[in-house]
């Protein structure tokens, strides 16, 4: 009536089979914890094969005279079973992606761009320097992981054009490595360039940059790019590798050269623009890399664009920036287009008054 059994379930010598009741498989199966005649229900509930299955079954614990129904022990170990397999499975999965990552192909995207198609974030192998707002001063060689390397190495340079008429008789350096010379103080470009690894500078009355690698024959290998923008910043990345060299604008493949011999060794600073080349441009967000980058990798890295700020757009600034020799030779060719001798003025009007007296 009750639903008990009297099936013995081997519980041992001395214990008649009445002393264990099994649960109800009823419609109120749910109040198995119930019990009017006060008789314990098993403890062990762990091994039962007989829990309740009944409309109500949430309702088994319920037991009004203090006697444990013996299930919160099993819904314990039964969640501690659950993420014990899960957490199995996912180390199982992991250990085969990275396999498949090493030793068949990318899976994990360590850097931005690079291959694999599931970004991993917080990975960067580069080096950051010259952030925004920060004054750019020299970066000594061994302050970074190069430390001398002079090949298979890529750096990127956000570069904003300021003043284009900043002019010069030479080429006007925004960027070195491997010099310890202030270019301002410098009579010939050649000085600047005997002392470097690479620089990078704008012609001396044109808006094209030019990139100067010094190879191990003491030779320049240039590659130039014609009419960079002005006064808007420009993301500028150079890979150097053995015998090439690969310049890119905004992430773009610019140009490609091969060298004549490999890069000549230095270990001299990292030189942002010096003395009156600081009105030409300004440079932030240096990176290194001590590896050859990939096309996509330069496009996609971080962090983003420096944006233009409204203080860089500005009107044509004035000549008198220009070389003194300049702007004197603006004002004689403005004097000899333009007469100053106000005889010429008079004589126009002698000739128009005769005209109209004839």
């Amino acid at each position: 009536m009750f639903g008990r059994s009297t099936r013995d379930y081997g519980l041992g010598p001395g214990r008649t089979s009445t002393q264990y009741t099994a649960p109800s498989t009823g419609f109120f199966g749910s109040f198995t914890g119930f019990n009017p005649f006060g008789t314990a229900t098993a403890t062990t509930a762990t091994t039962n094969p007989y829990a309740s299955t009944g409309f109500l079954g949430s309702l088994g614990r319920f037991n009004p005279f203090g006697g444990s129904s013996g299930y919160t022990t099993s819904s314990s170990i039964g969640w501690k079973a659950i993420v014990g397999y899960l957490l199995s499975v996912s180390v199982i999965l992991l250990m085969i992606l990275l396999l498949v990552h090493y030793f068949v192909r990318p899976i994990f995207q360590l850097s931005p761009g690079g291959p694999g198609f599931i970004p991993v974030p917080g990975l960067n192998d580069s080096e950051l320097f010259w952030k925004p707002g920060v004054v750019a001063s020299p970066i000594k060689d061994i302050q970074t992981r190069l430390a001398g390397q002079v090949t298979n190495w890529t750096f990127t340079l956000d570069i904003t054009i300021l003043n284009p008429l900043t002019f010069s008789d030479r080429n006007r350096p925004i960027f070195m490595r491997g010099s310890t010379l202030d270019p301002g103080t410098s009579g010939k470009s050649q000085d600047v360039l005997n002392l470097t690894n690479i620089t990078v500078a704008l012609k001396p009355d044109t808006t094209d940059l030019v990139i100067i690698l010094m190879n191990s024959h003491n030779n320049e290998e240039p590659i130039v790019i014609p009419n960079v923008p002005v006064q808007t910043p420009f993301r500028l990345g150079v890979v150097i590798m053995d015998m090439a060299m690969e310049a890119y604008i905004n992430g773009r493949l610019i140009k490609t050269r091969t060298l004549d011999a490999s890069p000549r060794q230095s270990t001299g600073d990292f030189i942002p623009p010096q003395g009156t080349m600081t009105d030409l441009a300004r440079v932030n967000n240096l990176q290194l890399w001590n590896r050859v980058l990939s096309p996509s990798e330069i496009r996609y890295s971080k962090p983003a664009l420096e944006t233009a700020k409204s203080t860089d757009i500005n009107l044509i600034p004035s000549v008198t920036v220009c070389d003194s020799n300049l702007v004197d030779d603006i004002k004689s060719s403005i004097n000899n287009i333009i007469p100053t001798d106000k005889s010429v003025d008079k004589s126009a009007d002698k000739s128009i008054t005769n005209k109209t007296a004839n």
